[in-house]
């Protein structure tokens, strides 16, 4: 069965688990249990995958690595090193071997006291000044990587015959799909998605053995494929981002509308993907443009979707009041047609109102900060700038009588 070798600062443990889902943490109810400061309550954990294995974070603070990258899920071969934090752990497929983590933590002993003694090795005693029973440690650094490289090797050997021709040993009779599957999960250990994908096309859904796991396997390609360019997105997203911002800040202030258009269009190419420069972005449209995303909804659901999205943006700029306005238009305009949304609506308005005095308290509290540290201008600045956005007539009227104490 499945192994995890953990090396943590208490020594080594070996885990083993069967065929099925484990989560590794520091909380006690976790599957395998953790201990080290980097180590979340529930850091990751390990599931099956159509014979194969693969890691997924489960938003852990440290963040999981496998072989030294960061990952949020990744299929897992044996000899696979993650890293929870300050923990090292060596994952070993069902018969393979177990490799001790590359890591200065001893490795615990079944033997009675622990490591041999020089008496034990036969009388002969360590080189130099070393004392008895201890070899140097360029020695013992040596015999790890000794060994080591040779569990490596065999690995990869065994992985190899598994993987690149493993099927020829089967039995008489195997059939079309099994080999397909075979090949597509050999891709799949190499994380080549698109060779997943194309193994997978000469396969049969209909095959009542392997139809299920060839369809299982090209789903967890597709899913990876949209993955890797989700993260490419990104990194254009932030670069696209930048250059609007400079853009903007390039005499171009007052241009509003072409700024819209620009936003706009950064949107339609990026919103799918998400991220901090795309909640920015739309943060930036509600506030020049009054919503945070462009066009009209086609039904109900669209549109609520919609409310959530400007409320959001424009909660972050401070217009409490627009938001309000936003979500009664939602209940006039759709109100009719669903009894519940516009339910949510009228308590979303609600809500707004409240958010809208502790937002207010929250910049009040900041310029009293500001009079405190002897800067009146920066206090007045904040104070009025809540009095022009928050939108809700009685609240700017407590924003301008604070203002005017304040500055006495």
């Amino acid at each position: 069965m499945p192994k995890l070798l953990i090396a943590g600062r208490s020594g080594e443990r070996v885990h083993s688990f069967g065929d099925c889902e484990v989560v590794l943490g520091s909380d006690a109810s976790c599957d395998v249990v953790i201990a080290g400061g980097d180590v979340s309550p529930e850091h990751c954990k390990i599931q099956p995958v159509m014979g194969a294995w693969k890691i997924v974070d489960l938003e852990s603070d440290a963040g999981t690595r496998v072989n030294g990258a960061y990952v949020n899920q990744r299929p897992l071969r044996s000899g696979d090193v993650l890293e929870l934090g300050d923990v090292r752990v060596v994952f070993q497929a069902a018969g393979a071997a177990v490799a001790a983590p590359a890591r200065g933590v001893a490795a615990s002993s079944p033997r009675a006291g622990g490591r041999r003694t020089a008496s034990s090795r036969g009388g002969r005693r360590a080189r130099d000044d070393a004392p008895p029973g201890r070899e140097r440690p360029v020695r013992r650094a040596r015999r790890r990587q000794s060994n080591g490289g040779l569990t490596a090797l065999l690995i990869m050997g065994a992985l190899l015959v598994i993987a690149g021709g493993g099927y020829l040993l089967l039995k008489p009779g195997t059939s079309p799909n099994e080999l397909v599957f075979m090949r597509m999960q050999k891709a799949a250990q190499a994380m080549d998605w698109q060779g997943v994908l194309r193994e997978g096309q000469a396969g049969s859904a209909r095959d009542p053995d392997f139809g299920k796991r060839i369809a299982d396997l090209r789903t967890m390609a597709e899913q990876q494929i949209v993955n890797d360019a989700g993260r490419e997105k990104l990194g254009e997203a932030t670069k696209a981002w930048n250059a609007l911002r400079l853009w903007r800040q390039d005499d171009n202030w007052k241009n509003d509308d072409e700024y819209v258009s620009r936003l706009d269009a950064f949107l339609a190419e990026y919103a799918r993907y998400g991220g901090a420069s795309v909640d920015i972005a739309r943060q930036e449209r509600a506030l020049v443009a009054g919503s945070a995303e462009a066009g009209e909804a086609r039904n109900v659901g669209e549109a609520w979707a919609r409310l959530q999205a400007d409320v959001k943006a424009l909660k972050a700029n401070g217009l409490y009041g627009l938001a309000m306005q936003k979500a009664e238009e939602f209940g006039s305009q759709w109100g009719a047609q669903d009894a519940d949304f516009a339910q949510q609506a009228r308590m979303l308005r609600t809500t707004l109102r409240s958010d809208a005095e502790k937002w207010l308290g929250l910049q009040i509290s900041r310029a009293q900060h500001k009079i405190d540290q002897g800067t009146k201008f920066q206090a007045r600045k904040i104070l009025e700038k809540a009095a022009e956005r928050i939108g809700i007539p009685e609240l700017e009227a407590r924003a301008a009588d604070i203002l005017r104490e304040l500055m006495q």
